[in-house]
């Protein structure tokens, strides 16, 4: 097969394509509004989360029995199996493999028999009207915790690929007079934390069910299907959101806001926060809850400006030219001058 420059360029273009189609971030050219371009097949999806929860649509489910935690969610257990870190688009708590790591839930209705926790993350927002991934009558609460669980008749990787694979427990959080005590114990490592890929074991002790809403409130929750809520945005996710909010002060909510990512690529660290995706379509799925509402009380959130993550979804966006960075376009270049000399030479 004979190689022309034109064709080489493009295949030079085709990879700087793919290769940015692995990229994503919350704003900029690797935004939200980007995602259903770069990844078609899944972040275009008609299962996709999160959702705008409407309390008079909701459809009860008698079949939602309460959750039922494992000894370990209880215990106050030592953290030196977990680690915390700055992923570039959240802090992440993830639970390493140990004998003392025997986080798991079973029953509320799940597909599976027995969830184990993986990780949990937090979504926020640069002001207290914004941050929730999940919205409830429209509003947005100040943060929103996820504690994500594998069935384990998988191992995870696999699990992030099957219809009942993972169960993800969505928290949201409101501001109080008052710190959150589990929150606060990781919270004293963050200082650790402050760039994009630096990680910490943590040594203190805390109970993990002090994470979610008090226990007489479990049995308060929504159930729908959906999906993960970056990309890949697999839509392999049992979701259930969880009506009660745990309480955080500011200066915590502070805490997240003062980390930073450089995830737009542009060489630069920015504040990590607006760190959600806008809700999407329900396309004629069924939400379920527990309890059947005729007056449910309005989110605490704070009224504030709009910010530059949209909460709403629009048209999804035309594909557009793939954008090449520096190093990328000058590989392009290099390449193609070598084959314009590489011809040159063969003519003579």
């Amino acid at each position: 097969m004979k190689l022309t420059g034109t064709s080489l360029f493009l295949s030079v273009s085709l990879f700087v394509c793919i290769s940015n189609a692995a990229d994503w971030s919350y704003t900029g050219d690797y935004g939200v509004d980007k995602w259903n371009t770069a990844f078609p097949v899944s972040c275009g999806g008609r299962m996709q989360s999160p959702i705008d929860i409407q309390s008079k649509n909701l459809t009860k489910n008698n079949t939602l029995t309460s959750f039922v935690f494992s000894q370990g969610y209880e215990d106050q257990s030592s953290l030196s199996s977990y680690e915390l870190i700055n992923n570039g688009h959240t802090v992440q708590l993830n639970v390493l493999d140990g004998p003392q790591t025997t986080l798991s839930i079973s029953g509320g209705g799940l597909p599976g028999t027995e969830y184990k926790l993986a990780q949990f993350h937090m979504h926020w927002g640069s002001q207290g009207c914004v941050g929730s991934e999940h919205t409830l009558d429209g509003q947005h609460f100040p943060m929103e915790l996820h504690l994500v669980h594998y069935n384990t008749k998988y191992n995870f990787s696999y699990a992030t690929t099957q219809p009942d694979g993972l169960a993800v427990l969505g928290v949201f959080a409101v501001v109080s007079d008052e710190a959150h005590k589990a929150l606060d114990v990781l919270l004293q490592q963050f200082s650790q934390l402050k760039y994009s890929g630096s990680k910490v074991n943590v040594t203190n002790s805390f109970t993990m069910i002090n994470m979610l809403p008090p226990k007489g409130n479990l049995t308060d929750f929504i159930r729908y299907s959906g999906s993960l809520t970056t990309p890949n945005c697999n839509e392999v996710v049992t979701w259930t959101v969880f009506r009660e909010p745990i309480r955080i002060s500011e200066t915590q909510l502070n805490a997240l806001r003062a980390l930073s990512h450089n995830d737009d690529h542009d060489g630069q660290d920015h504040p990590l926060e607006d760190n959600f995706r806008p809700t999407q379509p329900l396309n004629g799925r069924v939400v379920y809850s527990t309890m059947t509402y005729t007056n449910p009380p309005k989110p605490e959130t704070q009224n504030c400006q709009p910010t530059s993550n949209p909460t709403t979804v629009s048209t999804p966006p035309q594909p557009k030219a793939c954008k090449a960075s520096t190093i990328e376009f000058s590989l392009m270049v290099y390449a193609m001058v070598a084959l314009w000399a590489g011809l040159k030479i063969i003519d003579l």
